[in-house]
């Protein structure tokens, strides 16, 4: 009796949305209870930021568990959360811009034809009007998801932080914000022939003279590449100039990269100054390093004269 009364509330109430968000909390719950055990009473150490994402992630879980559930069901709401779901694959598998498009990784492609195949549709209109919409998703998320969270970081630093207006740290931050974005506006990973694949890495710095100049990187099929952050040096090179104040290089799933040993040798080598060039960890938090923390005792420090 009780069985057939559950079934009854399944099929005629809420309770076939609520159940799947409570199970898919209640994973995520344990997971993030597991990791916080573990690492308190095994490792010994606690990474809090990371535990707090995890945290947030288990609190709107339930909400797109729901949003999921109700993604292959019918109506216009159902074709735009499934359009919207798959544009988040699409932009995982896929770098394109205006006049490119390229595979990321062929294992991208996996989790994409997965995604299409249970969010296939009954009819070839509903399933054209999810296509749709998952490309023109991608695609707005793409170019303006970006400088949204710029002006969005922006205000609320404007409305919630006055005491921070003019300050020589907010200056800092959106010079860092400027860099990373015409870091991202170069950023277009593509096949250049069968030998060369371009774009997949763009690096940004500013000189003492406060221009900007950019680079991305040059994979070949016999080490004649070059790195972004070494190209952008080339460019200010071109342009006259040869002191850089602060430099960020963008890796393919958009966070901060360091330099590797050449770009590192090769900015120590340009200005006596060049131990002090700072470097950008993470754009969120706008960690940064010196340049000399990555080069400790340098080598041709006596022939600066220092």
């Amino acid at each position: 009796l009780l069985y057939k009364l559950y079934l009854f509330l399944y099929e005629f109430s809420f309770l076939a949305y609520l159940l799947p968000s409570v199970n898919v909390f209640l994973f995520f719950a344990g997971m993030v209870s597991g990791y916080y055990l573990y690492c308190n009473f095994a490792a010994g150490f606690f990474p809090e930021s990371y535990a707090m994402i995890w945290v947030f992630l288990t609190v709107v879980s339930p909400f797109f568990a729901c949003i999921c559930w109700y993604m292959p069901g019918k109506g216009w709401l159902s074709v735009i959360l499934s359009g919207a779901a798959l544009s988040f694959f699409i932009n995982s598998a896929f770098a394109y811009g205006m006049f490119y498009i390229s595979v990321r990784s062929p294992l991208y492609l996996v989790p994409l034809a997965a995604a299409l195949f249970v969010l296939r549709r009954r009819n070839i209109k509903e399933e054209v009007a999810v296509i749709v919409t998952a490309i023109a998703t991608a695609v707005l998320f793409s170019f303006l998801c970006f400088h949204l969270y710029i002006y969005i970081r922006k205000l609320y630093t404007f409305m919630f932080n006055s005491e921070e207006r003019g300050n020589v740290k907010l200056i800092n931050e959106d010079i860092w914000d400027k860099l990373y974005s015409a870091a991202r506006k170069v950023q277009n990973a593509r096949t250049v022939s069968p030998f060369i694949d371009a774009g997949s890495v763009a690096a940004a710095l500013i000189t003492k003279d406060g221009n900007i100049y950019t680079g991305v990187c040059i994979d070949s099929a016999c080490s004649l590449g070059m790195c972004a952050e070494r190209n952008a040096v080339a460019n200010m090179i071109t342009n006259g100039e040869s002191k850089i104040d602060k430099i960020v290089a963008v890796m393919g799933d958009f966070s901060c990269g360091m330099p590797c040993g050449a770009c590192r040798e090769l900015m120590m080598q340009l200005d006596k100054e060049s131990p002090d060039i700072e470097i950008l960890v993470d754009i969120q938090s706008k960690k940064t390093v010196k340049l000399w923390e990555l080069v400790p005792d340098w080598w041709g420090t006596g022939r600066f004269g220092i």
